[in-house]
């Protein structure tokens, strides 16, 4: 059967003890969902650790001196996010979802050599045919002024062959972590290397919106497996119709579920924030050690651990990793840098929902300046995305993204910020403020490498070994839908 075969992911049988002390590592959206589901399952001594003041990770929600939420990581939800839906409604159901239509409309207030001009504004699926006219028999002298319907081919035709070759490769499974390639060689490439191998270049344009401009990694870098573990047959089947049906956003933000998961299992988790972890024994006598955010130091006494942590940054807190867990961890990339900031300006002539500059996320040194990027390619005004008027004429309040292709290093928030006001003054904003900026380290992955070596089957198929559970996107997807699937597959194997 080759390659059309692969074999089923499957967690094995963890043996639990809900009278026994259980201490995760993390409060993110991995962290907080699995306390929260020991809760439920009754598990009477859980407590986790935050290193920051609050719970929700780069789920991040700030509300402005208006009450309008920005969501500075997690912002949307899709038609296959029934899990995430299933939590809104238990434990945070006044947190309404904002359906968003296709008079969404993009744009960009700067023309540049290597930008499209959007001042006038175009639609997601102007965005997703983009580079559709050039995998198609279309002159390029005609590409600007090419209708919709002569590109759609080109469109359709490339994503039915890329369900296809989803299905030869990976077989057929519902959304989540896929099966592990019978034949690795052929998605051992970058993204784009695949879609150029196999005449996919026509979904470019939607690829970089809903792969690149997530923070998930450029096509010309990230892992062609990256690409296809998030890029479904389902997502593409949802494009190829309506391609905003089922797209929405929180009216309270991401950030309220995961605060209201919390609040709701507070008698039976010990949630504690301001607590920066600085070591981990599982020998013996199994214990954490901690900072508080006053500066007195703690120590707590675990039975099991649960790092629901950025493992490629992280997984030094624990003193006695095995050969075999440091071989496992070994093929991780240092990952990426995704910013977020939301800023205050002067009115525009125009405001759009969002504008896009996707082409950015690629560093140029010519064009750039320098090897890491860092240049804004994305604003979102979820203001005009929400359809709520503007109360003050004069400003407006909108966050910009940007995008570094390495890990997080020390000194990255002036870098961004500088790189930012000149990004602003380019695009026309004038008396800017900047309100909130957040550096995340982003999209923890496996290299080729690591993945060729079955990083992430590794660490699934090790789990509950040496009485420690690994979750969190670094084990798995940077996705909210990732993490809660992954947790629920790990809870389905509990023997407890």
């Amino acid at each position: 059967m080759g390659n059309s075969s692969p074999k089923p992911v499957k967690a094995p049988r963890i043996e639990m003890d809900k009278t026994k002390a259980v201490v995760i590592i993390g409060g993110g959206p991995a962290g907080v969902h699995m306390a929260s589901q020991l809760a439920k399952r009754g598990y009477t001594n859980v407590t986790l650790l935050e290193a920051s003041a609050d719970l929700g990770g780069k789920s991040r929600t700030t509300i402005d001196k208006d009450g309008l939420p920005h969501d500075m990581g997690t912002c949307y939800l899709s038609n296959r996010y029934g899990p995430i839906r299933e939590l809104l409604a238990e434990y945070d159901p006044d947190n309404a979802e904002v359906e968003l239509t296709n008079e969404m409309v993009f744009g960009g207030l700067q023309r540049d050599g290597d930008d499209k001009d959007y001042t006038n504004g175009v639609s997601l699926q102007d965005v997703y045919l983009e580079k559709a006219e050039e995998a198609s028999a279309i002159p390029p002298a005609c590409w600007p002024i090419c209708p919709d319907f002569l590109s759609l081919p080109a469109f359709v035709s490339a994503s039915v062959k890329y369900i296809g070759l989803h299905k030869k490769l990976l077989g057929s499974y519902d959304y989540g972590m896929p099966p592990r390639p019978s034949d690795f060689a052929a998605v051992d490439m970058t993204a784009m290397e695949f879609l150029t191998k196999h005449k996919l270049l026509a979904m470019v344009g939607l690829l970089r919106y809903s792969l690149q401009l997530q923070g998930y990694g450029v096509l010309e870098t990230v892992p062609a497996l990256y690409m296809l573990w998030w890029v479904h047959p389902n997502l593409l089947l949802g494009a190829l119709g309506d391609e905003t049906e089922g797209v929405t956003m929180l009216s309270k933000g991401y950030q309220s579920l995961w605060r209201s998961m919390a609040q709701a299992h507070s008698a039976k988790v010990k949630f504690m924030t301001g607590a920066r972890v600085t070591r981990i024994i599982r020998g013996d006598t199994p214990s954490v050690s901690f900072v508080n955010a006053d500066g007195t130091a703690g120590l707590l006494a675990f039975d099991k651990l649960i790092m629901a942590v950025d493992m490629c940054r992280m997984a030094g807190l624990v003193d006695d990793l095995t050969p075999a867990e440091k071989d496992m961890f070994s093929g991780y990339s240092d990952g990426l840098v995704y910013c977020s900031t939301l800023y205050e300006s002067d009115n525009r002539p125009v405001e759009f929902t969002s504008s896009l500059w996707m082409d950015r996320m690629l560093p140029d040194v010519e064009r750039d300046g320098n090897a890491d990027g860092g240049r804004i390619h994305l604003i979102r005004n979820f203001r005009v995305i929400n359809g709520i008027d503007n109360v003050d004429k004069l400003r407006e309040r909108r966050v910009a993204f940007q995008y570094l292709e390495r890990g997080l290093k020390d000194g990255d928030d002036a870098i961004l910020l500088k790189r930012l006001e000149q990004g602003l003054a380019e695009a026309g904003d004038t008396n800017v403020v900047v309100l909130e900026q957040n550096p995340w380290p982003y999209m923890p992955r496996f290299t080729n490498a690591g993945l060729r070596q079955g990083g992430p089957w590794r660490v699934l198929a090790s789990q509950g070994a040496n009485n420690t559970l690994w979750i969190g996107s670094s084990v798995c997807f940077e996705s909210v839908l990732d993490v809660v699937g992954y947790n629920n597959r790990l809870l389905a194997s509990f023997v407890d």
